[in-house]
């Protein structure tokens, strides 16, 4: 074996140190570049620093994706790039809602859009908001965070529910009537109002609903500019989604609605129409094609799991589908009612049935006005209006469904205030407007006449409002409006009392239909 010299030794040495170090620099730079490149993809897109911060506050959870969170992701960028100013997303419990609205999206607008953002975000409760604010917090700290977006916290302005950044960032963690002086931000954020366990308590919903109007909106710092974001499970008809949208469940058609200058995003379990959901950004890509009937996470919860929650209805309908109504069904039940497309019978009598009420002047409200026909034993609703009208667009409406209707023989409304005015407007010109009295008690008056719907003897046109009218029936008295409830029991009391009572329905049945609207009126959802 030949020996190798110590010259070549050493040059054989020096070789390999430079091969290792040429390694070691290629290496450097393959990793350099592919952090970079990470960097970039999570600057660019919400959804890419969803999936790289994970693990800082998931340690050993590995990520699982879905459609949901890209959807998600894109609507709260649309936000940041202010396409959309106020956003309102309702979506089951545990899937993820509070980690990508309250935790990720703000470490994510500080990273990609503005350091100096100021944030206030409230939940229901304190303890969920302090469990928030060090999630965000955690991942601001991390060295992957910092060695990218360099802004060490600031040592001063450093506490659990509270901390800064030396680059003016704040995050400032508050609850549902917590700390409300003085907390400004350029991002409000709403993570859950209510306590699910106590949304059945009308105190509790107004006590929320109220903390926003009167406190929480007036914090933004500015404006204009300015956005708020809520995410929340239903609960109520009446919770902080259906206060600040205006839109009842008859409105809740489809995953993307509008009212009142907010958007809503509304991902049922279970998803009730097929739907082509896009993005809101530029290019409004396609995310995904929902089916009827498609889970809104398979993988997650399968037909053995969804099958337990709807054993609990009222649980299931609002938090889960994000659609609402009160709870234990409603006074009327929906498979009452009757259905025609054309009048089947030439009625003996046509009455108007008139619900309106006005602030002083030309104030608008709910007007609800009912075209009935009568045969005995039968009534047939056969027109419906309801809609937001001022005193004298109502008497305007009157005149019009009068000239429609010329059989129309009385002309029924609320001894009111406001019917009164009706009758001295109209007393000229038409005649057979009845004045009834005042009724203190709704729900005992529909409760009164919930019999002939049993009996069947109570038959709805199929037009263009019957859904909203039945919706409206059916969620009675948990639905936002009781106008057109107001109506049919007027109308019914006076066909009953002027025409004839029940006809078709035996004592047994009548009992059976007070004894159910009874219990349903005495309870309180």
């Amino acid at each position: 074996m030949t020996e190798i010299s110590p010259a070549v030794a050493r040059r054989v040495a020096d070789m390999n140190q430079v091969v290792r170090g040429t390694m070691h620099s290629a290496k450097a730079r393959l990793i350099s570049d592919m952090d970079s490149r990470l960097k970039t993809k999570a600057e660019q897109h919400l959804h890419d620093f969803v999936k790289q911060a994970w693990p800082i506050i998931e340690p050993g959870v590995p990520f699982l994706d879905n459609w949901h969170i890209v959807l998600i992701c894109e609507y709260l960028m649309a936000v940041s790039l202010g396409i959309i100013k106020r956003l309102w997303i309702n979506i089951p419990p545990r899937y993820s809602k509070s980690t990508l609205v309250s935790v990720m999206w703000p470490c994510w607008e500080w990273a990609a859009i503005k350091p100096s953002q100021s944030w206030v975000v409230s939940t229901y409760v304190q303890s969920l908001s302090t469990t928030l604010s060090r999630k965000r917090r955690d991942i601001v700290s991390s060295p992957w965070y910092q060695s990218r977006w360099p802004m060490p916290l600031r040592p001063d302005l450093n506490t659990q529910d509270e901390f800064g950044t030396t680059l003016g960032g704040v995050m400032i963690a508050t609850s549902v009537g917590g700390r409300a002086t003085g907390l400004g931000g350029d991002r409000l954020l709403i993570d859950d109002p209510t306590d699910p366990g106590q949304a059945i308590s009308d105190t509790e919903r107004e006590r929320s609903n109220e903390w926003y109007f009167s406190t929480f909106a007036s914090r933004l710092n500015d404006k204009r500019m300015g956005a708020i974001v809520g995410i929340q499970q239903r609960l109520h008809q009446h919770d902080m989604t259906g206060a600040l949208t205006g839109l009842d469940i008859t409105d809740m058609n489809g995953h993307v609605l509008e009212g009142n200058g907010w958007t809503l995003l509304r991902i049922p379990l279970v998803a009730e129409q097929d739907e082509d959901l896009y993005s809101p950004l530029p290019g409004h890509r396609l995310i995904h094609s929902r089916k009827e009937g498609d889970l809104l996470w398979p993988e997650r919860e399968g037909p053995e799991q969804i099958a337990e929650y709807k054993n609990r209805e009222y649980v299931y309908a609002a938090q889960f589908q994000q659609r609402p109504s009160p709870k234990a069904g409603a006074m009327f039940q929906r498979d009452w009612f009757q259905f025609y497309d054309k009048i089947p019978v030439n009625p003996d009598s046509w009455i108007m049935s008139v619900d309106a009420t006005f602030g002083k002047g030309e104030t608008r409200d709910y007007v609800a006005i009912g075209v009935w026909g009568w045969k005995k034993p039968n009534m047939y609703l056969d027109y419906e209006l309801h809609a937001k009208l001022s005193f004298t667009e109502t008497v305007e409406e009157i005149r019009r469904i009068l000239i429609a209707y010329p059989g129309i023989s009385a002309k029924v409304v609320e001894k009111a205030a406001n019917g009164e005015a009706i009758q001295d407007l109209l007393h000229t010109e038409i005649g057979g407007i009845v004045l009834v009295p005042k009724t203190i008690n709704k729900e005992a008056r529909a409760a009164a006449v919930t019999p002939y719907f049993l009996a069947k003897n109570v038959w709805i046109k199929n037009a263009p409002w019957t859904n909203e009218y039945i919706s409206e029936m059916v969620n009675f008295p948990g639905a936002r409006n009781d106008d057109q409830v107001d109506q049919t029991s007027q109308a019914i009391e006076y066909m009953q009392r002027t025409f004839g009572g029940l006809q078709s329905c035996d004592e047994e049945q009548i009992g059976i239909a007070r004894f159910i609207s009874a219990g349903r009126s005495r309870r309180r959802y």
